[in-house]
């Protein structure tokens, strides 16, 4: 758990700069590309997090090879699209590819549950966030992507689309706080 405080570090660097942007505090263009190429951090970081922590280490060969595959499908549309502001394509791979991380856990986990209570393990806790918000958060980036190509902008100043991703993200970054309380009872 030791490693989520450089992820939470790295997030937080990563999103001033989008936030005071984006708020229109300070202008500063490359917020957006900044955000992008941070991706390939968190979906490594997430998803190695993920895969490290499975219940059965049976068919680790081919999580290792689904993740490999979606790397490079992110790093790919980070490097041909990125006259976009936000890579919006980039953001729903993450998402998917999360998606099927987290699932594949919960199955596993579920398949052969630990001795312990699930609510005391802080890794249970953290897949729970991740696999939250990538299910939040996939089709609502993919439905501003859409909105976006076909350049209906009045509807991604809609409310309920702008902040059901936000809302996606604050419960796992609350789960996240709830996951590292649990690690330090733990000991």
């Amino acid at each position: 758990m030791k490693g989520f405080l450089l992820f939470c570090f790295i997030a937080t660097v990563v999103m001033i700069p989008l936030f005071l942007d984006n708020n229109s505090i300070i202008k500063l263009v490359w917020s957006d590309n900044f955000n992008n190429y941070s991706l390939i951090f968190n979906f490594g970081f997430l998803s190695i997090f993920i895969i490290k922590y499975y219940p059965n280490k049976k068919g680790l060969k081919y999580s290792i090879l689904i993740f490999l595959c979606f790397l490079i499908l992110i790093i790919f549309s980070l490097f041909t699209k990125s006259s976009l502001k936000s890579n919006y394509f980039a953001f729903s791979l993450n998402h998917l590819g999360l998606i099927i991380f987290s699932a594949n856990y919960l199955h596993k986990l579920f398949n052969n549950i630990p001795n312990k209570p699930l609510s005391q393990i802080p890794e249970f806790w953290v897949v729970i966030a991740v696999f939250f918000c990538s299910v939040v958060n996939f089709p609502v980036v993919y439905i501003i992507s859409v909105l976006v190509k076909n350049g209906m902008n009045d509807f991604m100043n809609n409310f309920l689309i702008r902040n059901l991703s936000n809302f996606g993200y604050i419960v796992m970054y609350a789960l996240f706080i709830h996951s590292f309380k649990i690690s330090v009872k733990n000991g």
